[in-house]
């Protein structure tokens, strides 16, 4: 689907995070095979400047008012915990930027848009070319606590997690990434679980965990979450956390069972 007549624009996104919808604000794409891609072009540009970077990496507790300095010091104790939102640049930062765009370029490069319908509903959905399925993503390895969560937070907080295009009297959703929380001594059946209730967290429903948990076989949910993929266009899933996955009891299946996503979607 190219876009056609919709209108460039240089302004950035007022909102952004987690739990975020916005309007897509189209950026001609700076690859020309990616030109008229409307789930490409309505990212955010990443940031390529090393000092913008620094700067929007870098939250400080100067932004805090005169007045709060000059409060009692029994109530500037309950101000304390201000200092955990204090963040410096660290120098991945630049090529975590880079490599975020990259994976989302990719995803989107290699899947086109279908026509379906629902329940007499039209829906857009993404869907790829097996056999030009190329590895897309990256990992972050880094000792507990070196700032890999939050870095990826601060990243994130540019980008809608929801982008709601309009073409003509239809309006359809991308969903631009998923952060999923792995949690100590689960399996991909949680795993699964996860990204449904994500989708909903991004989508403020209550409908897709239980349509994945109802599902009993785990070939059965995978193949429900390549579908949401493709309805809901999504971009990138980020697994915090994954070596936490109760690796001792997961069969070598179930991993296989990533690449099919990947390859799929």
């Amino acid at each position: 689907m190219m876009n056609k007549g919709y209108v460039y624009s240089d302004q950035p996104y007022s909102v952004g995070g987690n739990g975020s919808v916005a309007d897509a604000v189209y950026h001609k794409a700076k690859a020309p095979m990616d030109v008229g891609n409307p789930y490409i072009e309505a990212l955010p540009y990443p940031l390529t400047d090393i000092d913008e970077v620094a700067r929007y990496y870098t939250c400080e507790l100067n932004r805090y008012s005169v007045s709060e300095k000059k409060l009692p010091r029994l109530e500037r104790r309950f101000l304390v915990n201000q200092i955990r939102s204090v963040r410096v640049a660290l120098p991945f930062a630049l090529e975590l930027e880079m490599e975020f765009s990259r994976t989302l370029c990719d995803s989107y490069r290699l899947r086109r848009p279908r026509e379906i319908y629902e329940d007499g509903i039209k829906r857009i959905k993404l869907v790829s070319d097996v056999s030009e399925a190329a590895n897309t993503g990256f990992n972050m390895l880094g000792l507990s606590g070196c700032g890999k969560s939050s870095a990826i937070k601060l990243l994130t907080s540019r980008y809608p997690q929801v982008i709601r295009h309009h073409i003509g009297e239809t309006i359809y959703s991308q969903i631009v990434y998923l952060t999923i929380s792995c949690q100590p001594n689960s399996n991909f059946s949680a795993l699964y679980s996860s990204i449904g209730r994500a989708i909903d967290f991004a989508l403020d429903t209550d409908v897709y965990q239980k349509q994945i948990d109802r599902i009993k076989t785990l070939a059965g949910k995978m193949n429900k979450v390549i579908e949401l993929i493709e309805v809901f266009g999504i971009g990138t899933i980020i697994l915090d956390e994954i070596q936490l996955i109760d690796f001792s009891s997961t069969k070598e299946s179930s991993f296989e069972a990533l690449m099919v996503i990947t390859n799929e979607t």
